[in-house]
């Protein structure tokens, strides 16, 4: 579960970093895709898969899952 947020005017969004406690800005480019979740969160479109950041998860290069080898 990540906490997000959006200015009203759309051009900044951010994360909620819960290892120091604040509100961390998100790149620019982030802000359609914060936008879509508010979409989504709100049922002004249909759900869908978003991509979106994360904070204090690495993925690796490859992980295997099911015995299926997965590359990134």
């Amino acid at each position: 579960i990540a906490l997000y947020y959006q200015s009203l005017d759309g051009l900044r969004s951010g994360i909620w970093d819960k290892k120091t406690g604040n509100w961390q800005l998100l790149p620019n480019n982030m802000n359609d895709n914060i936008k879509q979740a508010v979409r989504v969160a709100n049922n002004r479109v249909a759900p869908e898969l978003l991509n979106l950041p994360v904070k204090g998860v690495t993925i690796p290069d490859s992980l295997t899952l099911g015995g299926e080898h997965v590359v990134n």
